[in-house]
């Protein structure tokens, strides 16, 4: 039992100490592969990624993604991307969320689900994703996508402009917004908006969770 003990203590100690040096080598070769793929060395990019992603590296799964939507260095196969950004998203990955929200919303590679789609387009806009946040204002205005709510549609409209303010149809939204909501209602969402910016921009105004 005693060298049971040790065996496991000494396991233990091993292990804590061979994780930063783990953790270490998988980033080198995650940021090789990224390389690889600004340099579109394509099949380079898909030997450092692929054994990553199997790992559950979700950046290495969504890159992964990446090569099997457009074909690079492997066979162009929408399923087997959208099973990659799917992983990818289910880890937390926004970006990937968004691409998983649209595949699904077009039925690319998966079952086209409208009520799936919806929800990870908004944890996506949650995380931040410009093009969810676009989403999910054009949506919750027009309709098409999600019930129609004038109140959500001016929040995710200014969440949106806070990192696009020149984007044309996002300020036409909000000015179409504007001018159907009361200055009372308005005003209590600025309210909410000024709160959000003053916490630092975290998460989401109190309306939107």
């Amino acid at each position: 039992m005693l060298n049971c003990k040790l065996s496991t203590v000494t396991l233990s100690l091993l292990l804590f100490l061979l994780t930063p040096l783990l953790y270490a080598d998988s980033s080198a070769k995650l940021a090789k592969g990224i390389a690889a793929l600004d340099e579109k060395e394509w099949e380079t990019a898909h030997m450092f990624l692929a054994p990553l992603a199997e790992a559950g590296n979700s950046e290495a799964q969504f890159r992964l993604g990446y090569l099997y939507r457009n074909g690079f260095g492997v066979d162009k196969n929408f399923s087997e991307a959208v099973s990659w950004y799917q992983k990818a998203a289910i880890s937390g990955h926004a970006q990937a969320q968004h691409y998983f929200a649209v595949n699904l919303e077009l039925g690319r590679g998966i079952t086209q689900d409208l009520n799936e789609a919806a929800i990870w387009y908004r944890r996506a806009a949650e995380q931040g994703s410009l093009d969810a946040q676009f989403w999910m204002a054009k949506a919750s205005l027009t309709g098409n996508g999600l019930k129609r709510d004038l109140e959500t549609s001016y929040l995710w409209h200014i969440l949106a402009l806070e990192q696009d303010p020149e984007c044309g149809r996002l300020q036409n939204g909000l000015d179409e917004l504007t001018n159907q909501l009361t200055p009372l209602q308005i005003q209590a969402l600025d309210d909410q908006i000024d709160i959000w910016r003053a916490n630092g921009k975290h998460g989401v105004p109190k309306n939107l969770r």
